[in-house]
């Protein structure tokens, strides 16, 4: 890689020591999921840690550009001596790429921050890093279901520190990692010392200050009012489903589509076409299909309205604010920044149980507390739990798909049937504006809590305490170990709740 070195620009002497840490993962200038959690993270953390991104895309445009965005985000945030830094690169870096990132910036810690089958080349080199670099790898982590991914326990065992994304994700990789015979350290409960791999939670979050409940007293009140205005004038409608994902086989928009006309096919015609479906995806893609075609075949009579654009965050919210609830069906979903969206912006969800869209819902036990996933109970895609938080209207998994290809040999679906979101969606409808708007105001209210940890200010505190945990006790190991090698331990627990 021919790195293009941006102008230096001049930094004080007395500028405070911070920690540095590489990350890779998708470019924070871009839109995907991976790159606006990332962005989020670094920006509310650049006070504490200096951070330099390996900025990854699919043909990167300026592979091989260093790009300085440490003034900008200065000027965003009012914080001093920032460092930002990004090295732009096709795909997810190599190992020759790390050395000379490692070489030009000398990092404290790497980070890794997407699906483990885009890392195999940083597990390769774990015992490199660690020992000849010494410093320690952390994993920004999610896995969307079970059955347990067995296969990846060696690259998870290469992991010093890893945070987990939903709290199912968590259970997971303790599982996992104990079948691989690695001690881990839940800084979550109690412990007396560090031992091994530490896990922590440490969910998703949006900012509040992109997403939130318009109000008379809001900055852009008067604009939200005349795109919302605009809008239900154009369209003629009172009722709006959202649906804000990508148009991917597992975000099921077909069955979305299909959801929706079944639901409008309980209403008088009258009512049914004051009723709208937005879609903010792309119409066709290879990845999914061709929308349109699904439209004029499965729900001719009713409103299913598209928007392709890149907007920003602002008119998103506006959308949000606009909707009467946002709507999912996917059989995988690791967390739903969506549906995180949607409730900083006091909108109600309809999703299914599964992954991380569940930990947004708040089920509860007996005595009220939000529940807790261990090694007996790994989900409640089967409804043992049914008692939720009011800004959610959950859909429960008619059934399971177990799905496989050759680098993620075995995963569950959970598959919803079209017949209960409508249920969802004509109970969401029955309950009218007033009632809506309230239990929306709940779900707003829980997320920017100290509980969810789902605000972008409670990541970060979450995430600083992480790190600081993993830097107040990592030591580099010795260049080489012993290891002893045993009988392959069977399969005691692969998280199977039948």
């Amino acid at each position: 890689m021919n790195i293009q070195l941006p102008k230096l620009r001049k930094i004080g002497v007395d500028r405070p020591k911070k920690k540095k840490i590489l990350i890779i993962c998708d470019d924070i200038k871009f839109s995907s999921g991976i790159a606006t959690a990332a962005k989020e993270l670094m920006i509310g953390t650049c006070d504490k840690y200096d951070w330099i991104q390996i900025a990854a895309a699919l043909k990167h445009p300026d592979h091989g550009k260093v790009h300085d965005l440490s003034q900008e985000v200065e000027r965003e945030t009012g914080f001093e001596n920032v460092l930002i830094r990004q090295y732009c690169c096709d795909g997810y870096g190599s190992q020759d790429i790390i050395r000379e990132v490692f070489h030009h910036e000398k990092p404290d810690a790497l980070m890794i921050f997407t699906d483990p089958r885009f890392f195999q080349h940083v597990f390769q080199m774990e015992h490199e890093i660690r020992t000849i670099y010494k410093i320690p790898i952390m994993y920004w982590s999610i896995w969307d279901n079970l059955v347990q991914p067995f296969w990846n326990a060696s690259g998870y065992s290469s992991i010093d520190l890893l945070m987990n994304i939903n709290r199912q994700t968590k259970v997971i990789h303790s599982e996992v990692l104990k079948h691989h015979r690695t001690k881990t350290t839940d800084i979550d409960l109690p412990f007396d010392k560090v031992e091994g791999t530490i896990l922590s939670y440490c969910p998703h979050g949006s900012n509040p200050k992109y997403y939130f409940k318009e109000t008379p007293e809001s900055h852009d009140w008067n604009d939200y009012q005349k795109f919302k205005e605009d809008f239900l004038k154009k369209h003629d409608v009172d009722f709006i489903v959202f649906f804000n994902s990508r148009n991917i086989r597992r975000k099921q928009p077909g069955d979305v589509i299909l959801s929706f006309r079944r639901f409008c096919d309980q209403l008088p015609l009258e009512k049914a076409k004051r009723c709208a479906l937005v879609m903010k995806t792309a119409i066709q893609d290879e990845n999914g299909t061709d929308l349109m075609a699904v439209k004029k075949a499965i729900c001719p009579k009713y409103k299913v309205l598209f928007n392709q654009d890149m907007i920003p965050n602002q008119v998103l919210n506006w959308f949000y604010n606009l909707s009467d609830c946002t709507f999912f069906m996917s059989s995988a979903e690791g967390f739903g920044l969506a549906a995180n969206e949607s409730l900083h912006s006091g909108t109600m969800i309809i999703a299914p149980v599964t992954g991380g869209l569940q930990d947004q819902m708040r089920f509860e036990d007996e005595a009220g507390k939000w529940i807790e996933f261990d090694e007996n109970f790994t989900s409640n895609h089967r409804g043992k739990f049914k008692n939720h938080g009011e800004w959610a209207y959950p859909i429960f998994p008619r059934t399971r798909a177990l799905q496989g290809s050759i680098p993620t040999p075995y995963i569950f679906d959970d598959y919803s049937d079209a017949d209960d979101a409508a249920t969802g969606l004509k109970f969401i409808y029955d309950l009218g504006k007033e009632e809506r708007d309230r239990r929306g105001y709940i779900g707003r209210e829980w997320v920017l809590g100290e509980e969810s940890g789902m605000s972008a200010s409670e990541v970060c505190k979450r995430f600083v305490k992480s790190v600081e945990t993993l830097f107040s006790s990592w030591k580099s190991p010795k260049p080489y170990s012993m290891i002893e090698v045993l009988e392959k331990p069977e399969i005691t627990n692969d998280g199977i709740v039948w």
